[in-house]
């Protein structure tokens, strides 16, 4: 699967984009640890259910970053909550 951006917008006062379709929608992992100000990404994925992940192709990373992780928006939801954000029902 390739990532297509299908919409910007900007949500507590963060710039981000959604990907994939409008019946399932994907956001960056490493956009997702910004928006809830967690410290290591990395460490953000290994928490993560399977099921709510995926590395897909990525037509918009650096040179020699081809492949990127992926949540659907059960885990933005999760996330959010995890920290307590208290407008997550807006994202």
């Amino acid at each position: 699967m390739q990532l297509q951006i299908i919409e910007q917008r900007e949500v507590l006062g963060k710039d981000f984009k959604i990907y994939g379709n409008f019946e399932n929608p994907l956001f960056l992992a490493k956009d997702v640890a910004s928006w809830i100000e967690h410290s290591n990404a990395r460490m953000m994925l290994q928490s993560v259910d399977e099921d709510e992940k995926q590395c897909v192709s990525n037509p918009y990373a650096l040179q020699g970053q081809k492949k990127t992780m992926v949540f659907n928006r059960v885990r933005i939801i999760r996330s959010a909550n995890a920290v307590k954000k208290t407008d997550s029902k807006r994202i």
